[in-house]
């Protein structure tokens, strides 16, 4: 025994490291963390930086604590080199000084994590075992799988988890033990598992514990669909498990309400708080590139934290809005990871990974195999999302002809509502208008439905029309408004050394003048003053990173991480008055005051990077601000009227709004009141169904989520039979092509049914190029598209086959006019395509010659804000 501490603590003596958890280092303070650099000679050259956070995460990458010596990454050769240790030399097992309880039955998946939220709970007050490696054997102690501890929220008691692989197949007895060890001899079965200790002569000392049940299931099949609502900004995820979802049931989840039988199953995921959340960021980063074949990628959260906390020091390639690349999913992105590694992705891949890590993440909560997938998608771009995600997913049976779009999904969840509260008039059609007010886009859908109560189900008729859409407003314009109005009190902060500036001042328009300031001049005017003061901030606390991507990298660095750490605020601000009720006041570095009911940046890690005679110094001092919900509402109040005017005004003036008997209002931005103060200039709120209670800023989000799966789950059981009829919806762009003399031929008409208007327009045969344009109602031209006429695409076809596949669009008379070396572009829509095809048909030597016609988006990611590509 003595041979074997004294081995021990040679070992753990020529390491010459003390470890130190994050908790530990948090408690700390700037003074304290810089001297533990200094003794721990890992000072890197921040010593004289006073960053908080630099110290922090520069302390955990050379001296992390017990995390660092878990063992969670599989590898076969690994694993029996651990087993031949256990068998050879393990040394006698330790009576604790208080028990160890641990679970009496232990489930493992084949596939699957076992994760904190599986809650498999031991309990000790022995100080020596802590977070710790622990091995499961049989009798015979050969090694069955390994796994690990990591605290619970209650002192003494952790969470037993093992990672994804970490076991090998059980035997066939049933006498197996858990061993559980101290510190050191943790940290060593890790680095004789990780081939950092080549002495394995070394007697290991344990405390040992009954497992009387162990057992190990494959992952089966479940028929139920999983149910996905991808978000611009974020996305949701869930399912409605019968009780014969799977053939067994898993009990330890049933016992632990993880599992809800005959109900509605939301997949949770761990947020940056260490709380599982029913709502996931719709961001990805990259970690690792090293190797192309194989990226490591960070998802949700964790790719968020990372680009919040680390873009100061640490870039990566984070990319958000995933939805906007629906055009564009095939082409290629460079990325960076960490190290600096680069390589090129498809865009498409990134999706996909997002795809299956929210996959992963149901299948290790639900406890069965996915394969079923129902994905919702905007309206006007239904067919093309659902295109992209079978491509993308081939593996899966995702849902095609029976998918709902988000508006429809929304709909039906209302409907489902009044079924089951029995709040409904049996044949009277009902009208609907329903705002979704997402992360990045806003639509506006009307629908008519219809509930009759036959004697087999409940049929719905449900007809609707895509309206109105706004592509580049949501949730996150309101964040970076507010971004700007605080960049600007900051700037104005730090050059006099307290707020001077207040919203009036910087408005230059009183909050109660602004929708009758928008309606006479516009929103650009309204917020004319704030951009500019905006721009004189940026020379010094700049944030528009892009243009120092080609130049200094280091200020690249700096001024990506002001944006970012501007975003993180201004989103909790956002956070704090909206989603939050009861909360008017908020103070940004305050101690305690008597009307604040909110505290942000206190006691948190904060640098920004200002320009200082030609130079880009950190700064480390919060400006201390106190902000009231009435001057941050002045801030968004007229970005919020204008979008509710440009949907709902035309309704006015004609005087249909009144047809409407509900106008639902759904996304999490809708949560604002503010979106129904400006419903209220067009029509009496008694008809608005709006929420405000604190759980309702979820349900707004889950409202589509929940429509799709009780549509699904009530089309299986048979309880309402719904018809869905969409009506062709308006197109508000009209495009038009120019001739050899510039003349405007317009081919499909504005405010026009999007199948009911085509066009055509010629050229000489040998024209290489030929250009569309697209004019937004305003007159302006938003998009140029450039056709490329290869001649040698072109196939022989008669008029026949041309009147077969195209008879709405290509009428016999313009066809029979076509000269012979003339070309003639036909340009026309369909019902399911948001946007336009080109059909080139020629006329050589009296043949007619035809090229497959080329789809063209109405709208495209060139004209639409990204907030995230520091241009901002």
């Amino acid at each position: 025994m003595v041979n074997y501490q004294s081995s021990l603590a040679d070992r753990q003596k020529s390491k010459q490291q003390q470890k130190y958890t994050r908790k530990q280092l948090e408690r700390l303070t700037t003074l304290q963390l810089r001297d533990i650099c200094y003794r721990e000679k890992i000072v890197k050259g921040i010593a004289n930086s006073l960053d908080r956070l630099a110290f922090i995460e520069t302390i955990l990458k050379f001296r992390g604590a017990n995390e660092d010596y878990l063992i969670k990454i599989y590898n076969a050769a690994a694993f029996e080199r651990l087993a031949q240790l256990v068998q050879k030399n393990l040394g006698e097992p330790l009576f604790s000084k208080s028990p160890i309880h641990n679970p009496a039955k232990l489930a493992i998946y084949s596939g699957l994590a076992i994760e904190k939220r599986d809650e498999y709970k031991v309990i000790t007050s022995d100080s020596l075992v802590l977070e710790s490696n622990v091995l499961l054997v049989d009798e015979n102690k050969k090694l069955c799988a390994i796994f690990y501890l990591l605290p619970t929220e209650v002192e003494d008691s952790f969470y037993l988890c093992m990672e994804k692989g970490m076991h090998h197949a059980l035997s066939n007895q049933k006498n197996y033990k858990l061993l559980y060890f101290g510190q050191r001899e943790s940290e060593y079965l890790f680095d004789v598992y990780m081939e950092n200790e080549q002495d394995l002569q070394i007697p290991l000392d344990y405390y040992e514990t009954e497992m009387p049940n162990v057992i190990v299931q494959s992952l089966v099949e479940t028929k139920t669909t999983l149910a996905i609502d991808f978000g611009t900004s974020n996305t949701t995820v869930g399912a409605y498990l019968t009780d014969d979802y799977l053939p067994v049931v898993p009990e330890h989840d049933v016992l632990h309400n993880h599992i809800r039988l005959n109900d509605i199953n939301l997949v949770t995921f761990l947020n940056t708080e260490g709380v599982r959340d029913v709502i996931v960021p719709t961001v990805i980063g990259i970690a690792d590139c090293e190797n192309p074949e194989e990226l490591i990628y960070e998802y949700g959260y964790t790719a968020l934290r990372d680009a919040t906390y680390m873009s100061g020091s640490q870039i990566n390639s984070v990319f958000y809005g995933l939805k906007r690349w629906i055009h564009s999913y095939d082409e290629q992105e460079e990325v960076i990871d960490y190290a600096g590694n680069l390589t090129m992705v498809q865009r498409g891949e990134i999706i996909r990974q997002y795809l299956l890590f929210l996959i992963r993440q149901a299948e290790q909560q639900l406890k069965c195999q996915i394969k079923k997938l129902h994905i919702s998608s905007p309206v006007k771009l239904k067919q093309q999302h659902l295109m992209m995600f079978r491509e993308l997913l081939p593996e899966y049976d995702l849902e095609m002809s029976d998918a709902l779009d988000e508006g429809v999904a929304v709909l039906y969840n209302t409907i489902a509502n009044q079924i089951e509260k029995n709040h409904f008039e049996e044949g009277i059609p009902y009208q609907a208008l329903i705002i979704d007010c997402g992360g990045g886009t806003t639509d506006l859908s009307s629908c008519q439905f219809e509930i009759k109560d036959t004697q087999l189900t409940y049929q719905v008729a449900i007809q609707t029309t895509f309206e109105n859409g706004d592509t580049n407003f949501g949730g996150n314009n309101l964040t970076y408004r507010i971004m700007q109005y605080l960049k600007i009190l900051f700037v104005d902060y730090y050059k006099n050394g307290k707020r001077t500036n207040h919203l009036e001042d910087i408005l230059q328009v009183m909050v109660n003048d602004v929708y009758r300031f928008v309606d006479k001049n516009g929103v650009e005017a309204l917020y004319s003053s704030l951009q500019t003061k905006y721009e004189e901030a940026e020379i010094m606390l700049p944030t528009m990173y892009q243009q120092y991507r080609h130049q200094s990298y280091p200020d690249y660095q700096k001024i990506r991480g002001n944006y970012y750490t501007l975003w993180r605020i201004a989103e909790e601000i956002k956070q704090s008055f909206y989603h939050k009720t009861g909360v008017s006041r908020v103070g940004l570095n305050v101690e305690s005051g008597p009307d604040l009911n909110h505290y942000i940046l206190k006691n948190q890690s904060f640098r920004l990077a200002l320009r200082k005679n030609e130079q880009l110094e950190f700064v480390y001092e919060i400006p201390s601000l106190v902000l009231n919900l009435e001057e941050i509402n002045g801030v968004l109040k007229g970005d919020i009227y204008r979008i509710i005017k440009s949907f709902l005004e035309a309704f006015y003036i004609d005087n249909s709004l009144q047809a409407y008997s509900i106008i639902k209002m759904t996304g999490q931005s809708c949560r604002i009141e503010l979106f129904r103060d400006a419903i209220k200039e067009f029509v009496a709120g008694r008809s608005i169904e709006f929420r405000q209670k604190d759980n309702d800023v979820k349900d707004l989000k889950l409202s589509c989520l929940f429509g799709a799966i009780r549509y699904l789950q009530d089309r299986k059981t048979g309880k309402i039979q719904a018809k869905i009829e969409h009506a062709v919806p308006m197109t508000p762009y009209r495009i038009y092509g120019l001739t050899h003399h510039q003349k405007e031929i317009t081919l499909i008409a504005g405010n026009e049914k999007l199948t009911q208007t085509h066009g055509h327009i010629s050229r000489h045969s040998q024209v290489e190029e030929m250009m569309f344009y697209l004019q937004s109602e305003t007159g302006e031209v938003k998009s140029k598209y450039c056709y490329s006429n290869d001649r040698d695409s072109y196939e022989a076809i008669t008029y026949e086959e041309i009147n077969s596949a195209y008879t709405k669009h290509i009428p016999q008379e313009a066809v029979d006019i076509i000269l012979d070396g003339e070309v003639k572009f036909f340009v026309y829509a369909e019902e399911s395509q948001w946007g336009f095809y080109v059909l080139p048909i020629s006329r050589e030597l009296g043949k007619l010659y035809m090229c497959k016609p080329i789809f063209y988006p109405f709208e495209n990611e060139n004209w639409e804000m990204n907030f995230f590509d520091g241009t901002y």
